[in-house]
């Protein structure tokens, strides 16, 4: 190969092969626009520093290898650390920045000096590496391709039902996610909170909370598919854990509800979300889409390098996350006027989710870079989550044909699956019911996720949907396991 363009392209595509790793690790959660989104912002860069090397330094061989040294140990930097971090040699922490800096930081230096007094000619080490690069882009690209392609995700087709109302009969319908908003019994009974008057508040308002509320998962990855199929999940057991991955990102991108109301006459509207767990639509309206999954991604990439310790570098990006939240708040009030022909809104709000952004008087917090869970943070935000629910269902209420309403979370306050109370809490989600011509039955006073679509329609649309057995699964490499009996002995699981 071509010396010149060896020496032109080392560094960048050795770059080019960090981005690719990062954007094949997060690839469930990522477009690929955001590929070349970043690949506009840091290959730029990139070349500018690699030309400024080789001003410095006459020996192109050298500043060509130099430049992709401290590059490719920018970009393992925290890896390094993760690695690292907690391990102590005669009680001190190694994978504390402030040692570890500077150990890599004195090493590198010694690194670089020697290898610049070097004499000896670094020729077949650049071609063996230029070559190695290559092979690894490769890699990347096809399993890229592979897994952006594959499909192992088919929807029931017994499962697709005509109503039996006609169209000018249909009412709007809303399904409202809350990450992670735990139930009312469980943070009372693991987290010493009294959210009562939430649930007083919107029975008031004529919804319907059932007694006992669990998600099938513990994790939104598992959870939403199984809600948006009404069903559970199965998985060939051949199938890789990236496989599996890609299986429920299809299943939310191509599910029975959004079909079977689609079939029925509705336009289906949904939000945008950083999971990018996007179901896949007719009309294709998204809405509060403030390119997050842009600064996200670029996230991802530098996450792997020092700038994950300087939060100012990512403050930007958590304010998009606010704009998020309120604009999806501020939409679904007025959706209904846009659109003459009923419509189905499937909001996603990574709320009370971490990070915590609002205080519990919808002030900003804080920054802070970790999404470590925070029972204290928790609470306010969630605090600030159920008071925009109250305003925002008031609003859905007063409308001259109110709506269907469902408002739940994907799973409760996640601490663990190793013992009953860990379990309970992690499961005890939170639902609640508003259909203004409809009672739900008291036998489905206890239930899960995965019949709440099942239970809608057939209360508002006449359809006969089997109501199936309640089960609550772990997930262990990707695979569920199933964990009912745990919990069946405290609680009322059917």
């Amino acid at each position: 190969m071509n010396s010149k363009i060896i020496l032109f392209t080392h560094t960048i595509f050795l770059v080019i092969f960090f981005i690719l790793l990062r954007y094949n690790d997060n690839l469930d959660e990522l477009i690929f626009s955001d590929l070349f989104y970043v690949f506009l912002i840091i290959i730029p860069i990139i070349v500018g520093f690699t030309i400024l090397l080789k001003i410095l330094i006459k020996n192109q061989i050298k500043s060509t290898l130099l430049s992709s040294f401290i590059l490719g140990l920018f970009f393992i930097y925290q890896p390094i650390w993760s690695a690292l971090h907690g391990f102590q040699i005669a009680n001190i922490e190694i994978g504390r920045n402030i040692i570890l800096l500077p150990i890599i930081g004195i090493i590198s230096i010694i690194i670089i000096y020697k290898f610049m007094k070097s004499k000896k000619d670094f020729r077949k080490i650049l071609t063996i590496s230029y070559g190695i690069i290559l092979i690894l882009i490769i890699f990347n690209v096809t399993e890229i391709v592979y897994y952006s392609t594959f499909n192992d995700s088919n929807i029931d087709e017994q499962l697709i039902k005509k109503f039996s109302k006609e169209l000018s009969e249909f009412r709007d319908v809303y399904y409202i996610i809350l990450d992670e908003h735990s139930s009312t019994e469980a943070l009372e009974k693991y987290m010493n909170y009294d959210n009562s008057d939430f649930d007083k508040s919107l029975e008031s308002m004529g919804f319907f909370i059932p007694e006992k509320s669990f998600s099938n998962y513990i994790d939104t990855r598992h959870s939403i598919p199984a809600t948006l199929n009404m069903n559970y999940i199965e998985f060939d057991s051949e199938l890789s854990v990236k496989e599996k991955e890609n299986k429920l990102t299809k299943m939310v991108q191509n599910n029975a509800v959004t079909k079977i109301f689609e079939n029925n006459g509705y336009n289906v509207i949904q939000f945008y979300n950083e999971f990018n767990m996007k179901i896949k639509t007719n009309t294709n309206i998204e809405l509060c889409n403030e390119n997050i999954g842009k600064s996200q991604f670029l996230s991802f990439v530098l996450d792997n390098t020092p700038l994950i310790f300087v939060e100012k570098f990512t403050n930007q990006e958590y304010d998009e996350y606010k704009k998020n939240r309120l604009c999806i708040f501020n939409e679904m009030p007025i959706l209904d006027e846009k659109y003459i022909q009923p419509i189905f809104v499937y909001a996603h709000i990574l709320l009370p989710h971490t990070p915590y952004l609002f205080t519990y008087n919808g002030s900003s917090t804080s920054y802070d870079n970790k999404m470590e869970v925070n029972s204290e943070r928790y609470i306010s935000q969630l605090q600030f989550t159920d008071k925009k629910i109250l305003e925002l269902v008031k609003k859905l209420l007063e409308k001259e044909t109110p709506p269907i309403i469902v408002i739940q979370s994907d799973h409760g306050y996640r601490v663990g699956t190793n013992n009953y109370a860990e379990i309970d809490q992690s499961f005890s989600n939170f639902s609640a019911f508003y259909f203004p011509e409809a009672v739900i039955e008291d036998s489905e006073n206890s239930f899960t996720n995965v019949n709440s679509f099942r239970i809608l329609f057939n209360t508002n649309f006449g359809t006969n949907y089997e109501i199936i057995e309640n089960k609550l699964f772990s997930i262990k490499f990707a695979t569920p396991e199933d964990i009912t009996d745990i919990l069946t002995s405290e609680n009322t699981v059917n």
